[in-house]
């Protein structure tokens, strides 16, 4: 190989190394209106703006990933505290409106021993969520439904697993699969961001 290739190639190698984040794609100006488990109203994503965050979508019924996805982000949470990490949020986003009202999400948490003090759980109107999770290239299609002996509905949704790095401009920075999240790499992104 001759000098010049050899530079090239070096160049081209190094080139690659430094991006430390997959992706760089701005939310928008939209604002989706929301409701948190204390059922105050956020303008998504623009009142989060100003710190970055970790952002899923769940439904509380679920029986398998979503409440994986949420103790990861727990996990990350407290790990994220541990190093002193300070400044970040974490954000679950229920695709479920029709049942995760703010006072049930309120009661996931508090089943779950959520620390609210940087920890959202949002819902709002079906139509906001939707067009919201089209943006973020969630999808989550509703199973077969039956009934208790009460009435009541047994439904689930098969869905997307996905997580977001959100840095404080509101720019996705990376994705994460929110059920095998690596609290470790997910705890050093954010430490990128600082």
């Amino acid at each position: 190989m001759n000098p010049f290739s050899l530079l090239l190639f070096a160049v081209l190698i190094f080139a690659g190394c430094g991006r430390k984040f997959d992706r760089d794609e701005f939310l928008g100006q939209k604002e989706y209106p929301l409701i948190t488990q204390d059922s105050s109203l956020i303008n998504f994503p623009q009142d989060l703006k100003g710190k970055p965050y970790l952002l899923g979508f769940i439904f509380t019924n679920c029986p398998d990933v979503c409440p994986l996805t949420s103790h990861n982000f727990q996990l990350v949470q407290e790990e994220a505290k541990n190093q002193g990490i300070r400044g970040i949020n974490f954000v679950l986003i229920s695709f479920d409106p029709d049942r995760d009202k703010p006072w049930v999400l309120k009661e996931y948490a508090n089943i779950r021993n959520i620390d609210g003090s940087n920890f959202k759980l949002l819902t709002g109107n079906k139509d906001t969520i939707r067009a919201l999770m089209k943006k973020m290239q969630v999808v989550a299609i509703s199973g077969d439904t039956s009934k208790t002996s009460d009435g009541d509905l047994i439904y689930f949704y098969v869905h997307t697993d996905k997580a977001f790095l959100i840095d404080k401009d509101n720019r996705i920075r990376t994705e994460y699969r929110g059920s095998h999240l690596d609290v470790s790499q997910a705890v050093n992104d954010f430490r990128s961001l600082e």
